[in-house]
């Protein structure tokens, strides 16, 4: 079965978050070299005392995506504890505790309708929806950080925003093209 080529325009950050484009593991570039209609994005980013990397993987199949601690723990890194945590009013994640609580990370699925943490969903939308553009966000930060800190809470709304946009062509004003 022929999938279609997902069209997302390019993720817009906000000036503050500053970030760079970094290539994809090996293991990253394997897997998702085998769905040629993905498009994957890899960046690492500053912006205060937040530091790490987001890997945006935009496809039209369900089958692109697994859940994010499944590399984790390929690429020797522990999963502490797992729990769902309401980010900001629009962003329910999944946010990790890695590596003796040494590092947190945070993943959601989001199309231009919909936001959820949960795969089940996912794959439900493909059987119950006309629109099948999903954007898996998967954020590593490189400290142990507080799901309910203000610097996570605009981190994960300014990434939401930013791939809203992308999704659907909403321009917000205090976003530059990276």
């Amino acid at each position: 079965v022929e999938t279609p080529k997902m069209a997302i325009a390019p993720l817009r950050l906000p000036a503050n978050i500053k970030s760079e484009s970094i290539t994809l593991n090996p293991s990253e570039q394997k897997f998702f070299g085998n769905y040629p209609g993905t498009q994957t994005e890899k960046r690492r980013f500053v912006v205060g005392n937040l530091r790490g990397s987001m890997l945006t993987v935009a496809s039209t199949s369900w089958q692109t995506y697994h859940a994010p601690e499944l590399c984790f723990v390929a690429s020797g890194i522990s999963v502490d504890r797992l729990e769902r945590k309401q980010l900001t009013s629009a962003v329910i994640a999944r946010w990790l505790s890695l590596k003796n609580h040494q590092l947190s990370a945070a993943y959601w699925l989001q199309s231009p309708q919909l936001t959820t943490d949960n795969f089940m969903a996912r794959i439900g939308s493909d059987i119950t929806h006309k629109n099948h553009s999903w954007v898996l966000v998967s954020i590593l930060f490189d400290s142990y950080l507080n799901p309910e800190s203000d610097e996570i809470k605009d981190f994960a709304s300014n990434v939401h925003d930013a791939i809203k946009q992308s999704l659907t062509g909403e321009v917000n004003e205090n976003q530059t093209g990276i």
